[in-house]
């Protein structure tokens, strides 16, 4: 079995505007890092909730295609809004393309016997891995001015 932490962040430049997404990926075995992968994109016109689930999305999207398996899975962002509507069933009132991607996703992902934890990081605190996902997605979004 695995363990596997996932960093995720968005930016937007202007709300809505140009954004930017990164998700740090670590994979663990027996505590020790053995591999760590950075994915990060970039959309115009979009808002920065759209790229905190953007981050996410891409994720567990690549985990998905990896084939992780019987692994724990922990992710961690600095989005209240992204981590509570995962952990506590809140109610989705916009982003709905992108919550049913993420459903999707979360079920494929658990197929393959993964346990998934939801984790809010506070933001701009001095938290390593959120200020790396931070600064790619906020160069990632200054890519399209």
């Amino acid at each position: 079995m695995f363990q596997i932490k996932v960093y995720t962040d968005g930016s937007c430049l202007k709300n809505p505007g140009n954004g930017g997404y990164c998700a740090l990926l670590q994979k663990f075995k027996d505590g020790e890092k053995v591999t760590e992968v950075s994915l990060v994109g970039n959309q115009p016109a979009t808002t920065n909730n759209r790229m905190e689930m953007m981050a996410i999305l891409k994720a567990i999207i690549f985990l998905n295609l990896k084939e992780i398996s019987d692994s724990q899975i922990d992710f961690y962002s600095d989005s209240n809004l992204v981590i509570s509507t995962l952990s506590k069933g809140w109610k989705r009132k916009a982003n709905l393309d992108i919550w049913q991607e993420i459903d999707l996703a979360i079920i494929n992902c658990k197929k393959n016997a993964n346990k998934l934890g939801w984790h809010w990081v506070k933001a701009h605190n001095n938290h390593p891995e959120n200020e790396y996902c931070d600064t790619e997605a906020r160069k990632k979004a200054m890519e399209l001015e």
